[in-house]
């Protein structure tokens, strides 16, 4: 009982398995023609088309017959040949052959090149489902074009590859959204290169005016036109003793503390007081290799002038003095060559920020409002 069960079921299921064989798509490719390449050369051709067919056809759905299967229903080999050579039609040798689909590659003689056609037909209607036309130098080239272009030219236009296709397609879109993710990027780093120099050029034609603070002169004006650039800094007048020790100072630029003013019948004599004015100008040259960074360089001078303060003392009867006081120019006007270096940084495209350093011996800076 037992027995005749398992065999039941052995039949069952050997039903199902011929009857989902049957449901399979059947391809066939034909040995390749042509007497420009040799029987190994269109052996090899053909082994490369069956490869193609290979890659694109599902094996769940599709069967390629084997050759030894297709020159067995053509009648053994002998006929296979005979069959092959002497028909004009690859539908023909299809029905023979019991395929569904039957494709072959045929090659002929075309200047210095081989020109290559590949079909391939629809046994059951007659109908030609794609074909391949392309030339080559030699078998390198056939093969590169059977390899390129059959895949998806021909054995992808047969129903049923819809998984091949899709993934081709998926293939294809994510190749074409990196293409266009390349471009992308590249329009935006285009874009931006061209929106910092539209900022470099309106950098190098801006104005600005700003305050600058310069070690002892607080007092200063910075002004800046495209390229070119001012600066004036000067110091309050400031009262001054010299003492002993300023005469052995190389900077000590007053005259002999002796000497005598006379103003009318009176003699003053310099009592050692004085006063340090200064200002300074600079004309320089600004460089910006960014439009955000200012690199400047310029020369300009000091200039210091002195007041010197002459007393004269009346003695009275009583003893008591009496001091009489001038300030007096000392026609001293001393110019100084200065030059300086330093950075501009712009923030906002509307504020300015700047530091320098003049003769390499003392500092400066400020701020400053961009137009």
């Amino acid at each position: 009982m037992v027995k005749k069960i398992v065999t039941k079921l052995f039949f069952i299921l050997l039903f199902f398995a011929l009857v989902a064989y049957g449901q399979q798509t059947s391809v066939a490719v034909l040995p390749s023609d042509g007497s420009v390449l040799s029987n190994d050369e269109l052996e090899v051709l053909t082994d490369k088309m069956r490869e193609a067919a290979l890659k694109v056809l599902p094996t769940k759905d599709f069967v390629l017959v084997k050759q030894d299967v297709v020159v067995k229903r053509l009648g053994g080999a002998e006929n296979y040949i005979k069959e092959c050579q002497e028909s004009t039609c690859i539908v023909n040798l299809g029905k023979k052959a019991m395929v569904d689909y039957v494709a072959q590659a045929s090659v002929g003689e075309l200047g210095n090149g081989i020109r290559l056609k590949v079909e391939l037909y629809d046994v059951r209607t007659e109908g030609l489902v794609s074909i391949v036309n392309d030339e080559a130098e030699d078998l390198r080239g056939l093969l590169a074009i059977v390899k390129n272009r059959v895949p998806d030219e021909m054995f992808g236009k047969i129903p049923g590859t819809s998984g091949y296709t899709q993934t081709k397609e998926t293939e294809k879109f994510a190749e074409d959204y990196k293409a266009l993710e390349t471009e992308r990027r590249k329009q935006e780093k285009m874009n931006n290169s061209w929106e910092t120099e539209q900022k470099l050029r309106k950098a190098e034609k801006q104005d600005m005016i700003g305050y600058q603070n310069l070690y002892e002169m607080p007092f200063g004006l910075r002004m800046s036109t495209g390229s070119l650039y001012f600066t004036f800094n000067f110091r309050l007048t400031d009262f001054k003793e010299w003492s002993e020790e300023d005469l052995y100072d190389t900077h000590f630029y007053l005259s002999n503390p002796d000497r005598i003013f006379k103003w009318g019948g009176d003699e003053y004599r310099h009592s050692g007081g004085y006063t340090d004015d200064a200002f300074e100008w600079i004309v320089g040259y600004i460089w910006r290799p960014f439009y955000w960074l200012g690199v400047f360089g310029g020369c300009g001078f000091r200039h210091t002038d002195e007041y010197r303060r002459y007393d004269i003392y009346y003695i009275s009867y009583n003893g008591e003095s009496y001091r009489d006081t001038k300030w007096v120019s000392a026609n001293e006007l001393r110019h100084d060559f200065k030059y300086e270096l330093g950075l501009e940084f712009v923030v906002f495209e509307t504020l300015a920020a700047y530091i320098s350093v003049r003769n390499f011996s003392y500092t400066g800076g400020g701020i400053g409002l961009v137009f």
